[in-house]
């Protein structure tokens, strides 16, 4: 055990000085001046949309170069071992095979790491320099749905629907809970879907936002100062306009109506009830469960949540190393190379096949085959990461430890099977 960690971390830092001297610092340094070229040219969009292609930049380049040094420098080290027969040496000293494999792996996640953290450094000052840092939240969703009616009647929507819809009469509408309001005040996030008819159409609704206490009593709340639309004509308190953006568009920042609430609006055992009044029998609405309302809380700066991203992308490159390394311990440099490089395309495109497979026209054998891949091969775009982070929505630790688990269940697989062909090959 002693020979295979000394051993181990002696050869990883090896990897990491082959890697310099092999200069694969140079892709780093060239996503730095790509980054800031571009970043240089989008003056011609308004300030949002700078932010959000800022952070779409940076977090892009960084997955890319991170992916790019994953494939390349541990499968690297390994055929130059084995090609130049320097394995005959290093397997003739008390160096178990598995331990030389795991210092290859962690030489090749070290470079990862210290890329990702160059880039996000650099990343950070150049969307620090094109416009303001967002301020990035966590967004909890309600616990529990009602369909309300004008006289009163609450009808609770089943668990496993996705949409909540309220149409007819003015005064129908919903009331929704949340478990456990944050402590202090808050603000309360609402988006829905405004439709009208062919012969009516409407693009937006008025509506009565209260908090309800346990008599049933209600108090109107206040549009928060940083709400980027919702203001009704006249000044009515707790009335606010929703606006159909799309139901597609989810930033926290701007596509949502904000509202102000206070702490003393909680319930006793910390939970908070809110009703949503339709006051324009014109339109409905339609709410989406899962995000139609959401409870915003402040989750650290954008520097510690682009922190997180990183830490998330490096959980990421795990596999991708551990890969590679089983493609260089049975074929040469250029096999490997392909053979990450296709499990990272495979990965990656996984969303995307289960969108097309979802279509009831796919056929039976390529829903197999996609369920077997599913499990076999890791979800490269399993967190969202730059569009979590461009759409102002925190990375929370939970990600992180989801990622750590994930992609390190991969890893040992796949170190495992690297060391099986590495066991079974011989060097001499």
């Amino acid at each position: 055990m002693r020979w295979t960690v000394t051993g181990a971390l002696a050869v990883a830092q090896l990897t990491a000085r082959e890697a310099l001297r092999g200069r694969l610092w140079l892709p780093v340094v060239g996503a730095a001046l790509i980054m800031a070229v571009v970043a240089l040219r989008l003056d011609g969009v308004d300030a949002e949309a700078r932010r959000k292609l800022s952070v779409a930049l940076v977090v892009g380049s960084a997955g890319f170069i991170a992916h790019l040094l994953a494939v390349l420098v541990a499968a690297q080290g390994v055929r130059r071992d084995l090609e130049g027969r320097m394995a005959l040496l290093l397997f003739a000293k008390p160096l178990p095979r598995f331990g030389y494999l795991l210092g290859r792996w962690l030489g090749g996640m070290a470079a990862v790491g210290a890329a990702l953290a160059a880039l996000a450094g650099i990343g950070l000052g150049i969307i620090a320099w094109r416009s303001d840092l967002p301020v990035s939240r966590s967004a909890i969703p309600a616990d529990a749905w009602w369909r309300l009616t004008a006289a009163g009647a609450a009808e609770p929507i089943a668990a496993g629907q996705d949409l909540v819809q309220v149409s007819g009469a003015a005064g129908n509408g919903v009331r929704l809970r949340f478990g456990a309001m944050p402590d202090g005040d808050g603000e309360i996030l609402l988006r829905a879907a405004v439709l009208g008819t062919e012969a009516a159409p409407v693009t937006q609704c008025a509506v009565r936002i209260d908090a309800l206490d346990a008599s049933g009593g209600a108090r109107p709340l206040a549009l928060a100062a940083g709400s980027p639309y919702g203001q009704a004509s006249g000044d009515r308190p707790g009335v606010a306009v929703l606006r159909d953006h799309g139901e597609e568009r989810r930033e926290l920042d701007t596509d949502y109506v904000r509202v102000r609430v206070d702490a003393a609006a909680r319930a006793a055992d910390g939970s908070l009830t809110i009703r949503v009044t339709r006051l324009d029998s014109a339109a409905a609405l339609r709410f989406a469960v899962a995000d139609g309302a959401l409870i915003a809380v402040e989750s650290g700066g954008f520097a510690l949540n682009l922190a997180r991203a990183t830490l998330a992308m490096l959980a990421a490159a795990a596999p991708l190393v551990a890969w590679t390394l089983v493609c260089a311990c049975v074929s040469n440099l250029g096999v490997a190379l392909l053979g990450g490089l296709t499990l990272l395309f495979t990965g990656s495109a996984l969303p995307v096949l289960a969108e097309t497979l979802a279509h009831e026209e796919a056929a039976a054998p390529l829903r197999r085959i996609f369920s077997v891949l599913s499990w076999i091969v890791p979800d490269f775009d399993r967190h969202h990461l730059a569009a979590r982070l461009a759409a102002t929505r925190a990375v929370e630790w939970a990600a992180v430890g989801d990622a750590a688990l994930y992609y390190g269940a991969y890893a040992a697989l796949f170190l495992g099977l690297a060391w099986w062909a590495l066991a079974t090959r011989e060097v001499a």
